[in-house]
């Protein structure tokens, strides 16, 4: 089971080269390896984390 945030920013969605996909409020499971996406560096790189 994995937690899903539906409520968070658009934005995030671009973080991940191949974002969760949902259907009928399933996730419909990738035929890539692992997860079936990989992280977008510089989608991060676009969002840096507010400073302190």
């Amino acid at each position: 089971m994995m937690e899903l945030r539906y409520d968070e920013a658009p934005w995030t969605r671009e973080f991940l080269t191949h974002p969760v996909r949902l259907e009928d409020g399933c996730v419909c499971v990738p035929d890539r390896p692992g997860w079936g996406s990989d992280i977008d560096e510089e989608a991060l790189r676009a969002h840096p984390p507010a400073p302190n």
